[in-house]
């Protein structure tokens, strides 16, 4: 049954809280990396009442990019240079949803840190994509880069792959931000399959990992930097899924660290598992985030600038990366500590069922 959520705001926060807690219960572990357990004493903040403050009372820790007045009126001034005022403005978000202490407010509109970013990708896109029908974003956080995308690309059907952690934020700020557009949220589905006749009635769909996808191809994948907080097995799964399910000509954007060492088994970004059907239209330095690649590629069967041979040219910056993260390992007693702790959790989970 669809909602209208001007008139059933309540109703639908309470189908958020009740399809977290669904996926908790029924939480695949495989898909949690180690980066992401230490977060798990955060569990008792997810209930409906926190959401107004879901930006300011921990629930977004590790999905918010969050920084002084000083450093965001700084980093304006020079994405201004890029973008220019006029797109820039138009982008910000119209209402503080989540209710964030640093923001700065520009002709009515605000602007948080993390929307600096989202604003000069979104700038990239709209570079090189002028229409898609149906995108799928994994790792989607809280929903900031999703509103961009949305607003800019009217008409376009959105599936969320996330952990369940992140689709309570995002299902909120979304739904607060486009209060006319249909939201399926995954407790909704008897069965844990996606299909393409499932956007005949949503806009915009939120599911866990361990969903399947049937019969949708989409134009445009985005991963922002979640891969990177990955393990290996659930990348090269990710990859797997993106390279069966792009349509032809369709784009990755894909925008995350050289190297990074928060994870079980550190991956390089020049081993992503990217087959041979890509070509590079955009490999950069993101905005003031210079150990951090953005690259957008799209499908092709003939490559002119393949992936591979643009990894063969960041092959250097990427090595310059791992030495300095790897001399910053973390502890060996850390990781035994979250092993430990992962495996009293699989075994409480193994005997309460």
């Amino acid at each position: 049954m669809l909602i209208n959520r001007n008139k059933n705001k309540n109703q639908f926060l309470n189908k958020i809280e009740l399809s977290t807690k669904n996926s908790f219960n029924n939480y695949h572990s495989f898909y949690k990396s180690q980066h992401w357990e230490r977060y798990d004493l955060r569990k008792k903040l997810y209930i409906k009442s926190n959401l107004f403050n879901f930006r300011n009372n921990k629930l977004s820790d590790g999905l918010d990019d969050q920084n002084s007045l000083k450093s965001i009126k700084k980093n304006y001034r020079k994405l201004i240079k890029i973008t220019k005022k006029k797109f820039l403005i138009k982008n910000l978000l119209n209402k503080n949803i989540g209710n964030l202490k640093n923001f700065e407010t520009y002709e009515g509109k605000i602007l948080d840190f993390g929307q600096l970013f989202f604003i000069y990708w979104l700038y990239l896109l709209k570079q090189n994509i002028k229409k898609t029908n149906f995108i799928c974003e994994i790792g989607s956080g809280y929903g900031g880069f999703a509103e961009k995308i949305l607003r800019n690309y009217p008409g376009s059907k959105y599936l969320i792959i996330d952990l369940p952690e992140a689709n309570f934020l995002s299902s909120y700020f979304l739904s607060k931000n486009f209060p006319n557009k249909n939201i399926l949220l995954a407790y909704e589905k008897k069965r844990e399959i996606i299909y393409k006749s499932d956007f005949d009635k949503y806009d915009i769909i939120i599911i866990p990992p361990w969903f399947k996808v049937r019969g949708i191809k989409f134009d445009l994948f985005i991963n922002t930097r979640s891969m990177m907080e990955m393990d290996k097995n659930i990348i090269f799964k990710y990859f797997e899924f993106i390279q069966n399910n792009i349509s032809d000509k369709g784009y990755f954007f894909n925008v995350n660290r050289y190297f990074k060492n928060t994870v079980k088994k550190p991956l390089k970004l020049i081993d992503y598992p990217y087959d041979n059907n890509w070509n590079t239209i955009i490999s950069q330095p993101s905005f003031q985030q210079r150990h951090i690649r953005i690259l957008l590629t799209q499908r092709s069967k003939n490559p002119k600038k393949s992936i591979q041979e643009e990894f063969k040219k960041i092959k250097k910056i990427t090595e310059k990366y791992f030495l300095k993260e790897k001399s910053n390992k973390i502890p060996f007693y850390i990781n035994i500590y979250y092993f430990v702790k992962r495996r009293i959790y699989l075994g409480y989970k193994y005997l309460r069922n």
